[in-house]
């Protein structure tokens, strides 16, 4: 890529995971920028303008809002005034795979006629995926959102594009996948694990799991996780080890989740049920009084 020849409070810093990688700069200005495509590079453009020149075809005035598509094997002139953009390398082979789990058939690389799309709810779609592609979540949500971007891309802007099948024979497929996740709960469950088990492509998977469980994989793992960590809450074992012992990242994640999904701490949640459990005996009535009085004065956790 060519130097750019200026700019201004330019912040270039880059993320790298799972055939991807996230660039995000930030208030650039650049008289001139030219550069040979290599992979795909799906960005969005937050603020500020960019003049682009792309397959012989000048766009003036790209700016926020905006979706840029560009393909391997091409090359890109841009000029930009106080951009603030990101986007995403995407490696062909990733692409042509999310593209043939659409139908389960072979395909070629993905064609995009123009660089320039204009979708509100796909903009957003993209802008959530890149706010958090580096947070503290699971693999297998971030490859999740990951699929769920680039499918939605795929289906609506993608010159050779397919029709999704609907849910149908894959019901067993459906049925191991969860029998796994309940057995296997507290692991690092990757997307490409789950296919394998129902021997169906990653992005098809997540997509028809949905549709029969109502919930997308990593959401219905934080589901049974919940639910187990209420279990051993209610024995009285301990906030720290609940979380580690049920696959959560650390006692503040799990925190968060616990009361998010039940709507109380779950330090709060295992001084109530160990309440009511004393409650539960006919033994020690003044007891349990004591303890009823005990919980609610405690300070949080």
């Amino acid at each position: 890529m060519e130097a750019i020849k200026e700019h201004s409070e330019l912040s270039y810093y880059n993320i790298c995971l799972d055939q991807t990688e996230l660039i995000k700069m930030n208030s650039v200005t650049a008289s001139h920028c030219k550069h040979f495509i290599e992979k795909y590079v799906i960005g969005i453009t937050i603020s500020g303008a960019r003049r682009i020149e792309y397959r012989n075809i000048v766009s003036e005035g790209v700016g926020g809002g905006s979706i840029y598509v560009l393909e391997p094997g091409e090359t890109l002139i841009s000029q930009a005034k106080n951009l603030t953009c990101q986007h995403l390398y995407v490696e062909p082979v990733l692409l042509q795979r999310i593209a043939e789990g659409i139908d389960e058939q072979g395909k070629p690389l993905p064609h995009f006629r123009l660089p320039r799309i204009l979708d509100a709810s796909l903009y957003a779609t993209l802008h959530a995926l890149y706010a958090r592609f580096a947070d503290p979540i699971s693999h297998l949500q971030r490859r999740e959102m990951l699929f769920h971007a680039l499918g939605n891309l795929l289906l609506s802007y993608s010159e050779n594009r397919s029709t999704p099948r609907r849910l149908g024979w894959e019901r067993p497929a459906i049925k191991r996948v969860k029998a796994y996740m309940d057995e296997h709960y507290a692991e690092e469950i990757s997307l490409e694990d789950l296919a394998c088990i129902a021997n169906l492509s990653a992005f098809h998977l997540a997509r028809i799991f949905r549709q029969a469980i109502g919930l997308p994989p990593h959401a219905y793992q934080a589901q049974v996780r919940l639910d187990h960590a209420r279990r051993l809450l209610s024995q009285g074992l301990s906030v720290s080890y609940v979380a580690s012992e049920t696959g959560f990242f650390d006692q503040a994640h799990f925190t968060h989740q616990f009361k998010r999904y039940f709507g109380v701490t779950p330090g709060t949640y295992m001084k109530t049920a160990r309440f009511y459990s004393l409650a539960d005996t006919e033994s020690a009535p003044l007891a349990n009084t004591d303890e009823l009085r005990s919980v609610f004065s405690s300070s949080p956790e």
